[in-house]
């Protein structure tokens, strides 16, 4: 600075951010422009900035942002540099949006794509999981008896068990049936076309149902569990075997335990089986 002239260029430009208390890096991430060149525009280091042609732009800009005469301030570096007056031909270049390294996206992308895949291979997995029918579960008594119907050997009444008589057992609603364990058991109860419960029954343990028109048990080990339906027991087996009781029963028959055919003995330790009739012992109502 002179004494008699106007201030510099750069002194005008700082002493302004000075006075509001603004730093180079503020001014930077605002107009875009390089810490550098600001700092050169400060400090008239004209050679550090790129062509007169930006270096007008760089001072009008940093001029109009601070709120000084950015008109007299490039007709003050035209006189400077020697060049005539008179309005510039550009325009003032508009900031320049950085660029978004589309490399660094990369990662995320391929992040996002593979969240994707797990959510649409986890809920695939979920829906078909529950149309699944419920079976036994891995490690069951029953694990290789499957949940469609078997064929069945029926089992013959004890000697001197009474007849009952057809009429007696049509399905009617309000039935219960009452499942006690007397060691511990698989079981797994159909109540109306659903499932109500599936699991093992601890000694002495005992469960009541309540159903409308069907019943079907499902059980480990017919030698450890009692059943009792509408308050009538049914004959408790002595062979360690897997089985089912179904309720209503077959026309002509009474409700019992009932084995798949050709399934062994659970355990070689259980109580030798009944002899089997060759003939299937069915009671029919005229009898």
């Amino acid at each position: 600075m002179t004494d008699n002239g106007p201030p510099s260029i750069g002194q005008t430009l700082k002493n302004r951010r000075l006075q509001k208390g603004l730093t180079l890096e503020s001014i930077t991430n605002a107009l875009r422009i390089q810490t550098r060149f600001l700092k050169a525009l400060e400090e008239e280091q004209w050679g550090e900035l790129p062509a007169n042609v930006f270096l007008e732009g760089f001072l009008v800009k940093y001029a109009e942002y601070l709120g000084l005469d950015a008109v007299g301030l490039r007709t003050q570096l035209r006189s400077q540099l020697g060049q005539p007056g008179g309005e510039p031909a550009f325009t003032h270049p508009s900031p320049v949006r950085e660029s978004v390294d589309l490399e660094s996206l990369v990662p995320m992308r391929l992040f996002l794509f593979g969240l994707a895949v797990l959510v649409l291979v986890g809920g695939g997995f979920l829906f078909f999981r529950r149309q699944e029918p419920v079976g036994p579960t891995p490690g069951k008594p029953l694990n290789q008896v499957t949940e469609s119907e078997p064929v069945f050997l029926s089992t013959a009444p004890a000697a001197g068990a009474p007849l009952v008589e057809p009429s007696v057992l049509t399905p009617k609603t309000g039935n219960s049936v009452v499942v006690r364990a007397k060691e511990p058991v698989w079981v797994r109860v159909r109540l109306d076309d659903a499932v109500r419960f599936e699991g093992t029954l601890v000694a002495g343990e005992t469960r009541t149902w309540p159903f409308q028109t069907a019943l079907r048990l499902r059980i480990g080990n017919i030698s450890r569990i009692a059943v009792t339906i509408n308050g009538t027991p049914l004959p408790e087996p002595t062979t360690a075997v897997p089985g089912d009781v179904l309720w209503p029963p077959r026309a002509g028959t009474v409700p019992m335990f009932q084995t798949p055919v050709g399934v062994a003995p659970l355990s070689s330790k259980a109580a030798p089986p009944l002899p089997v009739r060759t003939s299937t012992a069915t009671v029919s109502a005229t009898q």
